[in-house]
């Protein structure tokens, strides 16, 4: 069984190795965990009704690196070295390449991905047999392509190469198997057609939120943002962040899974990335078949710790890639990391679980949440109502007003109630989490950690 198809199975939350090599919860055990709020009958009530606990597939996986001042060099050995590209199946397909434009600048500038990696990748396809190569990306990067270099790479390869605008490509709202933070989640339709190849051509760098913006974080460039509508004009993508970006980031992977993972870091961006930061001249390019491992060893080449990186743990427990570095066999030039300094970064905080999930406070039922903190922070707990299909967003109850919280457990019962005392109707409640650096943060950088949980309220 695939892992999508491992995906579909069970409850929204299927714990994970909590273990000190995913950076999860060093010294906390599943079963520790669930205990925390009677979570012991919940994980009963699973192995009984057949819900899946779903684990990482097994490695080893591989990853190559290209070491070269060139970017057309460092990504064919790359490529190469990791032996994962011969065993696409490109013959008269279409293969798209999603590249970070979304700095309209040159690559030696770290924000956008160098069109030296794509056309090497847009080589290799069309040698590979691809019927066509297409160069997607949305807004903002869209208006990018000349801006970043890419005008030469509009009808390469005897026309079987064009740069396509993802925001006039036609978007239907798809399940999400197994989604942490969406049941359902707009994706362009051309994207995931079966006779498509995709390939995520990242760029190497930091990131205010998600702390670092890689293989897997890229996809978010070709979701349809008019979808999102702002709340706050500055975050036009407000469900995504909002939400949990962590969450999300996985989310996106399981509609549209990447099939060959690169991110080129000849420069990269450190400081106030993604885009007023630094470049960083890191002369490295990372490949191979699965986007976890890939994004896994460039927070290691930037001198991250895998505990910085949620949606990669988060990834993880769901069988998508790696829990650790253990489990990645690295091949090709030799990796030299290189640090990389943040100038800030939203603290680590954990998605709230429910216990029970589904629960009738009409019959005096409550349900417990427990969520966690990586460091001191200040904190609000919301109950919401939110919607896949819209953006409308309101508030519920005030579970929890700002506190600062000590890093570690947080414990919270809800009852079912609106803010004003009267029980609220039956369906799916989001449960947000606001969390700030302690005392807020200069200028409003970095901006909050979300995370959200979700529970069912039901009635008789």
């Amino acid at each position: 069984m695939d892992a999508r198809s491992r995906l579909g199975l069970g409850s929204r939350w299927r714990p994970g190795r909590l273990t000190a090599d995913t950076g999860e919860i060093p010294g906390v055990t599943r079963r520790s965990f669930l205990q925390l709020c009677g979570g012991a009958a919940a994980l009963t009530a699973a192995a009984s009704t057949g819900s899946a606990l779903v684990w990482p597939a097994p490695g080893p996986y591989r990853v190559g690196v290209g070491r070269d001042t060139d970017a057309y060099a460092a990504t064919a050995r790359a490529v190469a070295a990791s032996q994962d590209w011969q065993a696409l199946d490109l013959v008269g397909r279409t293969v798209v390449i999603k590249p970070n434009l979304v700095m309209g600048a040159p690559a030696d500038r770290g924000g956008s991905t160098d069109p030296e990696c794509v056309r090497a990748l847009a080589d290799l396809a069309l040698a590979g047999g691809a019927a066509q190569v297409w160069v997607v990306e949305g807004s903002p990067g869209a208006s990018n392509f000349s801006a970043c270099g890419y005008g030469p790479l509009q009808g390469y390869g005897g026309g079987r190469v064009s740069l396509v605008d993802a925001t006039t490509l036609a978007r239907s709202l798809f399940p999400v198997p197994g989604g942490l933070t969406y049941d359902l989640l707009w994706q362009r339709d051309a994207l995931l057609a079966p006779d498509v190849v995709f390939v995520s051509a990242a760029k190497l760098k930091l990131h205010l939120e998600a702390h670092v913006t890689l293989a897997m974080k890229n996809l978010v460039g070709i979701l349809p943002i008019d979808a999102y509508l702002p709340q706050d004009p500055f975050w036009p993508r407000w469900s995504m962040h909002h939400r949990g970006l962590h969450q999300a980031i996985v989310d996106m992977n399981l509609v549209r899974p990447i099939d060959f993972a690169v991110v080129e870091g000849i420069w990269g961006m450190e400081g106030l990335s993604p885009l007023w930061g630094s470049p960083v001249h890191a002369q490295t390019v990372l490949a191979g078949a699965n986007a976890v491992a890939v994004d896994r060893l460039a927070v290691h080449l930037m001198g991250l710790t895998q505990r910085e990186v949620k949606h990669l743990s988060y990834a993880a427990r769901l069988g998508m890639g790696p829990a650790g570095l253990s489990e990645i066999e690295v091949r090709g030039d030799a990796l030299v990391p290189t640090t990389f300094t943040p100038l800030a970064t939203t603290p680590i905080v954990e998605y709230p679980r429910p216990f029970p999930e589904v629960f009738d406070p009409a019959a005096g039922q409550t349900t417990c949440l427990v969520g966690w903190y990586g460091e001191p922070c200040d904190r609000t707990v919301r109950v919401l109502r939110a919607y896949d299909d819209d953006p409308a967003v309101s508030t519920v109850r005030e579970l929890a007003p700002t506190a600062t919280r000590d890093p570690g457990f947080e414990l919270l019962r809800w009852d079912g109630r609106a803010d004003d005392g009267s029980l609220v109707a039956p369906g799916r409640y989001a449960v947000h989490v606001t969390a700030g650096p302690v005392n807020g943060s200069p200028g409003g950088l970095p901006p909050p950690a979300y995370a959200v949980g979700w529970v069912e309220v039901a009635h008789g």
